[in-house]
């Protein structure tokens, strides 16, 4: 009795982590096109070096860049933590 509960509890903790990190990955590709779009744009202009609005917008795609790779390692680091608690539950090692 007390194992097919925590086997339940699992499958639930594990299939909320899948909700959450797809979510999660439907977030961060926007972030990272951006960022890169914003990186890409501000380099093809000659003389960017020098001008300070190109080189704050760069900075401004980098940092849009950095958050965006982040949401995607913890969506993808979610995904797997929700796939092995769903698998672990329903193989029933617990």
């Amino acid at each position: 009795m007390a194992d097919r509960m925590v086997a339940a509890i699992t499958l639930i903790f594990g299939l909320v982590f899948c909700l959450l990190s797809w979510r999660v990955l439907r977030l961060a590709l926007p972030l990272v096109r951006v960022g890169w779009d914003a990186i890409d744009a501000g380099v093809q202009r000659p003389g960017y070096r020098q001008d300070m609005e190109r080189r704050r917008l760069i900075s401004e795609g980098g940092a849009f860049l950095l958050a965006g790779i982040f949401r995607l390692m913890v969506g993808v680091f979610g995904a797997g933590l929700g796939l092995f608690l769903v698998l672990f539950a329903l193989l029933g090692r617990v």
